[in-house]
């Protein structure tokens, strides 16, 4: 999916003036927004239709350092899920700005129901969306249990 560039700010680093671990994971939060906003999901559309992302878990694997001031841009793809869009495993790739891959983040999550708080599913052009996205090297569906 489209890169979303960040510049790292003073607030983003670390005593060693590295990028922190936490900030990584905020800045893959911010795309995944940046991304729904893209399909057509931001904040009001899903303050109408009464779901919003849950994550299950988020797995950070570190590779460069990146240092105050550093341009990061994050690739955004569909790992994984449910052919119905009710589970999603996205993998972001945040890049330095000479394309050295300095973190991958996977996160595993599903939708939820704002209103009766329960896991749900998108309508379906929304879901359609979602799967329409591009997908990583080792995409594979998930089993439903």
């Amino acid at each position: 999916m489209k890169n979303f560039e960040y510049r790292v700010r003073w607030a983003d680093v670390d005593m060693n003036g590295h990028l922190r671990h936490s900030a990584y994971a905020d800045f893959c939060s911010h795309a995944r927004v940046e991304l729904l906003q893209n399909l057509g999901m931001g904040m009001q559309k899903m303050r109408e239709l009464a779901v919003g992302p849950i994550l299950f878990s988020e797995n950070l694997v570190y590779k460069k350092e990146v240092g105050l001031n550093e341009i990061i841009h994050i690739e955004t793809l569909l790992k994984g899920g449910r052919k119905d869009a009710s589970r999603w495993r996205i993998l972001h790739k945040i890049y330095k700005a000479n394309e050295v891959l300095a973190c991958e983040v996977e996160v595993y999550g599903a939708w939820l129901n704002l209103r009766e708080r329960r896991l749900c599913t998108l309508p379906g052009e929304y879901a359609q969306k979602l799967l329409d996205m591009p997908k990583s090297n080792d995409f594979a569906w998930d089993e439903e249990s």
